[in-house]
């Protein structure tokens, strides 16, 4: 397999094998007639990056008549969602669990009944996938863009040469404000070994041209449990070493021993409190030196798969020239209306650290157009910001964990319900998972909501509200529900805290 590498200084150098080859394609410059001959070397507004951050920002810039200029490099536009992250991955997961179900059926009259006829050509599956990208990324991005009256846009890698000005391909722009939405790439560790052998990240795993007959998954995060899930469905053997004590740490425990306790059922091999010492590869076969329970052990696979977080796309931007400060990590540091330290420049999305999500990208870069212009000083609650899993069945949270929301109130109270309390999941055999909710006991105030669930990530909606409106669990017991339905779970997890649902009727409203 060819080592991949970033080639471009906004990528650290530990970073040399992340980046795809397609990364690097020809640019989507000329679908916009009026980006070969740019207006202007001075704007209103520069933005750095074309992804969703970016993406958001020219929107509101154009929607406000604010003369901008994006400029985009690395991944084509669209950035990280469209291109290698939520899109794709969603798409693969999707074709793997029509595939892997048909015969992991959960009605018995069915089971060897539906069954695929044939081994998946995981080619063809792939190649389907970057059909529907590309389609995707032309409908949503590129004939947008063209409609942006007053944003010009390039290809090229941006770096400011003063607080005011940036060079691309040996030519400078000036603007009066900046929004910096350059995005992250997937973070390496420091593992001894790493070095000397080819890995992949989400990106080259996405683009496989053929199926893994085993792969070794390091980190149990959201983008290495839905990979993980996904090629285990299309026949690959996975093994995921977790260095925390649970997988997807960010849950609270009882979501994720759910979760992996299903996992395991569906034959994936899960090892938490995992120590890597070595990697190695003999023969073609990637090998990892670890300690488990306290004894060293060898685990083999075809491919290693590293999926470990995300590192921010800062280096080679030149943000000392422009004097903007980084945290430890090398995070841009903002205040909560997503502003710098240096008070025309902004930052928005994964490069500012607070919530890798394509939807708070795209909010913060809408709302630091509004601050910037308008002084509108707007800013997100984070705590009321939905995130998922796209495992199966889905993980989906709102609001706190049951350890923050008692350590910052003394009066939390907290009702777990299980899917086989609720009608619709007994009629469809989908009993996996639970509903899980934390309220502050004495004002009955809904903290947060946690879903492991087929649809959890859209029943999270219905919670995300009741959180972020501060409702209680009467505003929710009044509410009539559609039966039967799913999100039937947040109304009788709300019932749980008054009744015994075990012993209740299905018609009790």
């Amino acid at each position: 397999m060819v080592k991949n590498r970033y080639d471009h200084p906004y990528y650290a150098e530990k970073q040399t094998k992340c980046m795809n080859e397609s990364d690097r394609s020809t640019p989507i410059v000329a679908e916009k007639k009026h980006l070969l001959s740019l207006s202007s070397n001075h704007y209103d507004l520069i933005i750095i990056g074309g992804g969703a951050g970016g993406f958001s920002a020219a929107t509101r810039a154009s929607e406000l008549g604010v003369k901008a200029l994006m400029i985009n490099a690395g991944l084509p536009i669209g950035g990280t969602c469209v291109n290698i992250g939520c899109v794709p991955s969603k798409i693969l997961i999707e074709m793997s669990n029509r595939y892997f179900y048909t015969t992991a059926q959960s009605y018995t009259s069915l089971k060897q009944t539906c069954v695929c006829s044939k081994p998946i050509d995981f080619a063809e599956v792939v190649k389907e996938k970057d059909e529907l990208v590309a389609a995707l990324r032309q409908q949503n991005y590129i004939e947008v863009l063209q409609e942006m009256e007053s944003v010009d846009f390039i290809e090229g890698y941006a770096k400011f040469v003063s607080s005011h000005e940036v060079e691309v391909d040996g030519r400078k722009f000036s603007a009066d404000k900046f929004i910096i939405a350059t995005g992250s790439r997937p973070r390496v560790l420091n593992i001894p070994g790493l070095d000397r052998i080819d890995y992949l990240t989400n990106r080259e795993a996405l683009s496989l041209e053929e199926l893994p007959e085993s792969l070794l998954v390091i980190g149990g995060g959201p983008i290495g449990i839905e990979l993980a899930q996904m090629f285990g469905h299309f026949g690959t053997k996975v093994t995921i070493l977790e260095k925390m004590n649970q997988i997807l740490p960010r849950f609270d425990k009882d979501v994720s021993e759910e979760l992996e306790s299903h996992l395991e059922e569906e034959g994936i091999t899960i090892k938490t409190n995992c120590t890597i010492k070595e990697l190695f590869e003999t023969n073609g076969q990637k090998t990892a030196r670890i300690v488990f329970n306290g004894k060293e052990e060898l685990i083999s696979a075809q491919h290693i798969l590293l999926a470990v977080g995300v590192s921010p796309n800062t280096s080679g931007l030149g943000l000392d020239k422009a004097g903007v400060k980084l945290d430890e990590k090398g995070f841009i540091e903002t205040d909560p209306y997503f502003q710098t330290n240096q008070e025309h420049i902004f930052a928005v999305g994964d490069v500012g650290g607070k919530a890798f999500l394509e939807t708070i990208a795209a909010k913060e870069g809408y709302l630091a157009v509004g601050n910037a212009f308008l002084e509108e000083k707007k800013t997100i609650n984070y705590d009321a910001v939905p995130f998922a899993v796209f495992a199966t069945p889905q993980v989906a949270s709102v609001g706190l964990k049951e350890e923050i929301a008692k350590e910052r109130f003394s009066d939390v109270d907290v009702r777990t319900i299980r899917m086989h309390n609720i009608p619709k999941a007994q009629a469809l055999k989908e009993t996996v998972g639970i509903v899980k909710m934390i309220i502050q006991r004495d004002t009955k105030r809904i903290l947060g909501v946690h879903i492991l669930a087929p649809l959890a990530a859209d029943l999270i909606h219905e919670a995300t509200l009741l959180v972020k409106y501060q409702m209680t669990i009467d505003d929710v017991i009044e509410t009539i529900h559609v039966f039967p339905t799913m999100s039937e779970g947040i109304k009788r997890v709300a019932q749980a805290f008054s009744r015994n649902i075990e012993k209740m009727s299905c018609c009790v409203v």
